[in-house]
């Protein structure tokens, strides 16, 4: 018997609305409407909304980019590590939000998974892709066993930080420093576009209840690195380092703080991200704190086929390959 999941949209205007559906769901910082607000906000090209199935059995939700193409839509999932999360009996999800995605005349939606939480209940087996892997942190052990579980060369550097290095902790401060040093940090690393957020949304990110903020000082008293931690139960996650120049050493021990604290809230792991690409110094810095490389997953899904080679004839692309950019018709040219 299928069981019969009711659908809705719950929009960024009616945050007590989207955390009350969020109740009860393990999820992550990008499904929070605050962090969504932060981020989706007032754009022109796409409206941020929460998917929400539901039924006397079980509960799922997904928050999704709603992007316009002309009388029509497609889907994406917004910045962060979102995705459908779920609980109980979701017997029958898949077909209430195929119909949905139909009703609400979507073509097409790439729909990246948290690599932790994600649900195995939506989504065909052909839908499903692989995606670019993450780093994960077993926070479980206790704290020595941890940091025992770190590369050689770093357990000795962290300690001698540890004992060397006052932390800062006082919120308003390091909101303030955090969006002074991300941008000219981001800079020097010659991070992609996405990194790059307004001082209104960097400020907004840095002053959530979810999110946790460790500083480190120079000779003359000001804030000259900053770690941002995401935490939420069971999986936190590590979002922004930011530093001067010459203030970069302080990056691992103001992500282990992020970690600790994270552990003593009740969080098992921590996602720290991927590499920028295989086997770069990024994807090493957080190897060496004993994570672990995990696959992630993404759905590639056509609500309405005719409409989507439609699109992509328009646009001089091959509707029957799902292995490159999703949708192949919005691909950068």
């Amino acid at each position: 018997m299928t069981t019969e999941m009711r659908t809705r949209l719950v929009g960024l205007k009616d945050p007590a609305a989207w955390s009350a559906a969020l109740e009860g769901l393990p999820h992550s910082i990008a499904h929070e409407a605050a962090f969504r607000a932060a981020l989706d906000t007032g754009r022109d090209d796409a409206q941020c909304v929460l998917f929400v199935a539901e039924s006397e059995r079980g509960k799922a939700v997904c928050p999704v980019l709603e992007r316009p193409l002309e009388t029509r839509a497609d889907i994406a999932t917004p910045y962060g590590f979102g995705g459908f999360i779920g609980v109980g009996d979701l017997t029958g999800l898949d077909q209430a939000w195929r119909a949905f995605a139909r009703e609400r005349g979507y073509v097409a939606g790439y729909l990246a998974q948290h690599p932790s939480l994600s649900c195995s209940a939506i989504g065909a087996d052909e839908e499903r892709f692989e995606s670019s892997p993450v780093y994960l942190l077993d926070l479980r052990p206790g704290e020595d066993d941890i940091i025992a579980g770190m590369s050689k060369r770093r357990r000795p550097s962290l300690r001698r930080w540890l004992k060397e290095v006052e932390v800062a902790t006082g919120r308003a401060e390091l909101v303030d420093a955090f969006v002074k040093l991300y941008p000219p940090h981001m800079s020097r690393l010659g991070a992609a576009s996405v990194y790059f957020f307004g001082d209104d949304a960097l400020r907004r990110m840095a002053g959530l209840d979810s999110v946790v903020l460790f500083g480190a000082r120079n000779e003359a008293g000001e804030i000259e690195a900053v770690s941002m931690t995401a935490v939420t139960a069971p999986c936190a996650d590590y979002l922004f380092f930011a530093a001067t120049e010459d203030a970069r050493d302080h990056s691992v021990g103001l992500i282990w703080c992020g970690m600790r604290e994270a552990k003593a809230r009740g969080a098992e792991w921590i996602n720290l991200g991927g590499a920028v690409k295989e086997g770069d110094g990024v994807g090493e810095f957080k190897r060496r704190f004993g994570a672990t490389l995990t696959p992630t997953q993404c759905l590639k899904q056509v609500y309405d086929l005719q409409a989507y080679d439609a699109l992509c004839e328009e646009n001089a692309c091959d509707a029957q390959n799902r292995n490159g950019y999703f949708p192949a018709y919005r691909a950068p040219r």
